[in-house]
């Protein structure tokens, strides 16, 4: 079977904005296994079957599209090691053929910038959603349970708590890249 008419097999798998490192590993393992990603949607890979370990993946988080007049830094990245841009969403997907040598890690810098507004995000819309959390829950045990108030201030507490949670898992990814720097 030659490879433009090789069967296309769709994977739908999840990863969060934290799990770019995840992401790469196991695209790097399908390659392994023979299976080269042609397309990436939402929690959905499409790979072909080809020869296995034909190319090495990085995984490249970006803030804006690779077009954008911004992304200089991956467009030189892609251009130095004359790697492929497979389309996608949040996430750049390059790869390289692993002959060619593969491709080198995605510059530091870059990872700091975009986790760091996510970091920053996260952390306003806590502070945000917590202000009203509290000035529900206090006007339900001040106004004698109301229940509207309970359910409100419930659930802006949930969603304080979720962007929380966000927050400091977007800091341990931080974490872990100071840790990797050379």
């Amino acid at each position: 079977m030659s490879a433009e008419n090789a069967k296309v097999n769709t994977v739908k798998k999840r990863f969060l904005i934290w799990d770019y490192q995840k992401i790469e590993d196991w695209l790097n393992e399908m390659s392994a296994q023979g299976q080269h990603l042609v397309h990436v949607d939402v929690w959905s890979f499409s790979f072909k079957e080809g020869p296995p370990d034909l190319f090495q993946y990085r995984v490249a988080p970006l803030l804006r599209k690779p077009e954008h007049r911004r992304s200089e830094t991956f467009r030189r990245y892609l251009e130095e090691n004359q790697a492929k841009l497979i389309p996608s969403g949040a996430f750049a997907y390059c790869r390289k053929k692993t002959a060619d040598g593969g491709l080198p890690p995605y510059p530091l810098v870059e990872k700091f910038r975009y986790f760091h507004f996510y970091s920053l995000m996260y952390w306003t819309l806590t502070l945000i959603s917590f202000s009203p959390a509290t000035m529900n829950l206090v006007r339900f045990f001040v106004r004698g349970f109301s229940v509207e108030n309970g359910i409100q201030g419930g659930l802006w507490t949930l969603m304080s708590a979720l962007y929380l949670c966000f927050a400091i898992k977007t800091e341990r990814t931080i974490r872990k890249l100071v840790e990797e720097k050379p």
